[in-house]
């Protein structure tokens, strides 16, 4: 946070993905989030996710059940490449709207 201030005088604090996504202009969005959160709600991840829709954003999203807070990339590391990696090609190979 601070670096982003002393280099670009940005605020990202200010910044929410939920005011984001739609400005996203015809970018896929891909959200993993742990049920076991205890920093970020999952219904957070659910409220993006619908977010998203209601833009017509391309989202794929992967809850991952009893997860904490980024720890899927971690817990479930196979399955997580091989979404991560699937959402990219494909999100990738499609040209934007």
């Amino acid at each position: 946070m601070l670096v982003a201030r002393l280099i670009s005088g940005d605020d990202i604090m200010s910044y929410g993905p939920l005011d984001a996504v739609e400005r996203l202009d015809g970018r896929a969005l891909y959200i993993t989030h742990g049920t076991a959160d205890a920093r970020l709600s999952v219904e957070y991840g659910h409220r993006l996710e619908a977010a998203a829709r209601a833009h017509a954003v391309l989202v794929e999203a992967w809850y991952v059940d009893g997860a904490r807070h980024t720890e899927a990339s971690k817990s479930e590391v196979v399955e997580y490449e091989r979404r991560l990696v699937g959402f990219l090609t494909r999100s990738l190979a499609t040209p934007a709207r």
